[in-house]
């Protein structure tokens, strides 16, 4: 699965309103100054076996560093690599 490049043009489209919308449920009136609480990342891929012209497409409202930050935080936590925090701790 290729990782580089933009989104494929067959879901620019898409991937941008869906982002958009996204970002406007997670962070509703936020003022122009204001800075976003909640961040995302929308994963697009085919099903199927992989193949080299195959990509996943990916679309967030993060900076790119806290974006690979927080999936590798996913993926350590499905691998169970990461505990749970537990709040008063």
């Amino acid at each position: 699965m290729s990782t580089h490049g933009p989104v494929e043009a067959k879901q620019v489209a898409m991937m941008n309103a869906l982002a958009h919308s996204l970002d406007e449920m997670f962070n509703p009136q936020l003022a122009d100054d204001e800075p976003r609480t909640i961040g995302f990342v929308l994963l697009a891929f085919d099903f199927g076996e992989a193949h080299p012209r195959s990509r996943m497409n990916y679309i967030s409202n993060a900076p790119r560093p806290d974006m690979i930050v927080a999936l590798k935080e996913l993926v350590a936590n499905f691998e169970g690599r990461m505990m749970p925090e537990t709040k008063g701790q």
